[in-house]
């Protein structure tokens, strides 16, 4: 899935919206803005609390636009190379979607779109009217959407309208939503009675988590730390191992 966020001047993401983002699309994010003239990145973050701690230091003191990246890998395997934002030229560029045809096993599609393809344009592409419609198609038709930072600090939307706007802020999608507090049963998965786990309850969970150099996360049913491949998201809950799933689909049978 990914998910992109586009904050401009005087806007952020809450503490809650950006958990949400992370729960659904842990494989790794990036940050990217421009600071006098020159586009700057940060990518590879490999927690959730690395990257919040990077991207608050950011806003600190920098009050211009900033684009957050939060990756699913579909291509290209789970690495820092493969994430989010891609340098082209004087520019950087993130991508949401899967652009057929594009992606190999060491490369991710948007890897080959930045390399293979925005990289072979004259320099000056980002503010060619033309080649921007012509992204503009091409993203249309796969139903992607690019966001290109600019020296000057402007980020390009391509293919905008296929995201969403809330409250002065661009997301790609809708996973940024945090998911609405759920009922567990601790006689499955504790030992007694039901409980109501907050959103709040969760994220204060996930403040306790470390880096962990081999891209795992943390079972919100259990704590058990997991590879990022068998863990799945369940609607209202967050990011749950298999085990814990057979439990849950135990439960609702």
């Amino acid at each position: 899935m990914c998910i992109i966020a586009v904050l401009p001047k005087g806007k952020t993401i809450s503490r809650d919206e950006f958990a949400a983002c992370w729960d659904r699309n842990h494989d790794g994010g990036g940050i990217m803005y421009a600071v006098r003239g020159r586009v700057q990145t940060h990518k590879g973050f490999a927690t959730e609390s690395a990257m919040w701690a990077a991207y608050q230091k950011i806003r600190s003191s920098h009050k211009g636009t900033i684009a957050l990246h939060f990756r699913i890998a579909t291509s290209g395997g789970i690495n820092e190379k493969m994430c989010h934002p891609f340098t082209v030229g004087e520019y950087a560029v993130m991508h949401n979607g899967v652009l057929s045809g594009l992606g190999a096993e060491r490369r991710s599609d948007t890897c080959v779109l930045a390399q293979d393809v925005l990289g072979k344009l004259p320099d000056g592409w980002a503010v060619n009217r033309g080649t921007l419609r012509l992204l503009e198609c091409y993203m249309r038709s796969e139903r992607s959407k690019l966001v290109v930072m600019r020296p000057n600090g402007e980020a390009v939307i391509v293919n905008e309208s296929a995201g969403q706007w809330d409250k002065g802020r661009w997301f790609s999608n809708d996973s940024y939503r945090p998911p609405m507090r759920s009922t567990w049963r601790r006689e499955t998965l504790w030992g007694e009675d039901d409980v109501i786990l907050p959103a709040r309850v969760r994220l204060q969970m996930r403040a306790k988590d470390t880096v962990n150099p081999n891209w795992q996360r943390r079972c919100v049913a259990c704590g058990a730390w997991k590879p990022g491949r068998e863990m799945e998201h369940v609607e209202g809950m967050g990011l749950t191992c298999e085990s814990c799933q057979e439990q849950l689909e135990a439960l609702n049978a």
